[in-house]
């Protein structure tokens, strides 16, 4: 049996709720995250996951956290996190890129290159470049 009309109204709803919901929390998770088991949002508002974002099993995610595509032609894309990563305030995720099991990424860090497991990436203020006592910091940022 057919319903004319039915998919579009359902669709206009599904919209509206979103909307609603990401006014209401200032949370805004595109409904094409694979989010894995755990996730955790510490506090309110700021935080965007775009459409293509893949997340392992208990990550945690402060305020003002984006996560999303960026790039050309094949390294277009989003960003794959690994199990449990810790994603401070302000930190930017951006391109195709895999950030690994057990990682924690600083307070207004901007990710633009891989990350393997069991790093640190912060970028100091006014320096450019990543810290970890895990690799060498030349090869990111």
């Amino acid at each position: 049996m057919r319903f004319p009309g039915l998919r579009q109204a359902l669709k206009l709803y599904c919209f509206v709720w979103h909307k609603w919901i990401e006014i209401l929390t200032g949370i805004d998770i595109h409904h094409s995250c694979e989010i894995g088991k755990g996730l955790y949002i510490g506090h309110f508002g700021g935080i965007f996951l775009a459409s293509g974002v893949r997340m392992g099993d208990y990550c945690n995610l402060s305020q003002d956290v984006s996560i999303g595509w960026a790039g050309r032609g094949e390294k277009r894309g989003c960003p794959a996190l690994g199990d449990r990563v810790y994603v401070a305030p302000g930190a930017k995720i951006i391109g195709k890129i895999t950030v690994g099991n057990d990682v924690a990424i600083g307070a207004n860090a901007v990710v633009t290159k891989d990350l393997p497991d069991n790093a640190v990436g912060a970028c100091p203020f006014g320096s450019g470049k990543l810290n970890s006592w895990w690799f060498d910091s030349d090869q990111f940022c």
